[in-house]
């Protein structure tokens, strides 16, 4: 065999698998979808959201890291500033998420996370939350995620809240024939709502998700409160995700 042949098929191993090894960046500000960071792959992510009525402004950073091909885990810390006063911490959180089954278009896909919320304040309840997850992808690059979204207080009251989350976002544009469902490179548009079971506050809005790079993901959501404004304001919401 010819020396430079072996090397050949490696790297045509490499470029036919690689589309399986890329990662798949976030679509939704106020839902997940069913991708998961892959094996031993490791993600930082900043979430900004800002109620423009009220002019209350909360900072969250965390590190995902993929565990298993169907296992990542998810620590992070939140920041916020309230009313123009100071910027403090407000707690730390952990995140462990799941999917299942194997990835294919046009189907819906299962996934669970379970979260743990601390509060800085050891006088606030710690609180604990399940989201069930079920997404669709399309060959054409639409893609549907729908969350079904449980919390509950492990102290104090243990206050119970419930929710559904879904969105929806397509490619703005004529779709890149080199796109798969793991790299969306096209700008794209989409809507994301909201409905609390708690309180019946209702929410909906345009959502733009655009990769910058191979590794940088942007996405901004402006979510408008639909009923009882006094308690439901407007949210902008702004995502960052670097990959690596």
């Amino acid at each position: 065999m010819p020396p430079l042949k072996p090397a050949l098929v490696a790297l045509s191993a490499f470029v036919l698998a690689a589309p399986a090894a890329l990662a798949h960046e976030r679509e939704f500000t106020l839902s997940r979808d069913w991708f998961l960071p892959y094996k031993g792959e490791s993600e930082v992510e900043s979430r900004t959201s800002w109620d423009t009525r009220n002019n209350d402004f909360s900072q969250e950073f965390e590190y995902e890291y993929g565990v298993t091909d169907w296992f990542g885990i998810e620590p992070g810390i939140e920041f916020v500033k309230l009313n123009g006063e100071e910027l403090e911490v407000e707690g730390y959180d952990i995140e462990f998420r799941f999917h299942f089954w194997q990835f294919a278009y046009d189907r819906v896909l299962p996934a669970l996370n379970v979260e743990f919320d601390r509060p800085k304040d050891d006088a606030e309840p710690k609180r604990g939350e399940i989201k069930l997850i079920g997404s669709w992808y399309g060959e054409d690059g639409q893609d549907i995620t729908l969350n079904l979204n449980g919390g509950k207080e492990l102290g104090g009251e243990r206050v119970e809240e419930s929710e559904v989350t879904f969105g929806y976002v397509r490619p703005i544009g004529k779709v890149d024939p080199a796109d798969t469902a793991y790299f969306r490179s096209q700008p794209r548009f989409g809507v994301e709502g909201i409905h609390s079971f708690h309180d019946h506050l209702d929410g909906l809005g345009p959502l733009f998700v655009y990769r910058g790079t191979e590794h940088l993901n942007l996405l901004c959501a402006y979510v408008f409160g639909l009923n009882e404004r006094d308690e439901n304001p407007d949210q902008l919401r702004l995502i960052l995700e670097w990959e690596f």
